[in-house]
Parts: structure tokens; sequence; C-alpha cells
């Protein structure tokens, strides 16, 4: 009998190895046992959660929604990037419409944003 007799008859069909006999099924039941303890606990930390959840909506605690917005919609092509209110590391791309941060020798570092006019 090897060291890892026991371990493999886990893998193993029991013809194979020939250390299965009772070690072979007990180790199987011990981690079938193992498993559905772990499910139990899954379960009860589940029901858990729903309990706790139907006892914030009961008290009001829920998230409401926020209420539809209705102030007007801009048009589109109405927003511009203000290039001369914009950090030294801002490069203009695509005609103005979208900026890329310079990179090179430590810019990466420091924070680029340009401010949009409507």
């Amino acid at each position: 009998s090897s060291h890892f007799g026991s371990a493999l008859a886990c893998f193993l069909p029991p013809s194979s190895c020939s250390d299965a006999g009772t070690s072979g099924s007990a180790s199987m039941a011990d981690a079938a046992a193992a498993t559905e303890v772990e499910e139990k606990k899954e379960k009860k930390v589940q029901e858990d959660q729903d309990e706790k959840m139907d006892d914030a909506q009961e008290s009001g605690e829920r998230e409401k929604d926020a209420a539809p917005d209705a102030r007007a919609k801009i048009k589109a092509g109405s927003c511009e990037l203000n290039m001369a209110d914009s950090t030294l590391n801002v490069m203009p791309a695509t005609n103005g419409k979208m900026v890329m941060p310079l990179i090179d020798g430590g810019f990466q570092y420091l924070l680029a944003g340009s401010r949009a006019t409507v």
C-alpha cells in the first residue's frame, strides 16, 4: 500500500487501485458529507440574505429610482471642447471632438482635462 493509496481512491475506479477497499469508499463518503455540509451552509447564508432584503424592503430602506429628467436635451454637435481652458498635456484629436492625453516623459502621471462648452 502506498502513501497516496487513499487519495488515489477518490480519483480512480476501485478496480485500478490496490488500496481502494474501505478507505476509498470512506474517503468518498467523507467528501460527499463535506459537500453536503457546504451546500447547507450556502443555503443558510442565502436564506439569511433573503431575510435581510425582506426586512429592508418592509422598512422602506430600498433604494428608490430617481425622478425622470424633464429638462431639454442638447442638440447633437452643439457641445465643443474649449482647448484654451484645458490642461497643458491635452492634445486635440478628430477635429477637436475628442482629446488625448500626452503620455511621454512623465506626462502619464498628470491629470489631463478639458472644459466643454454648450
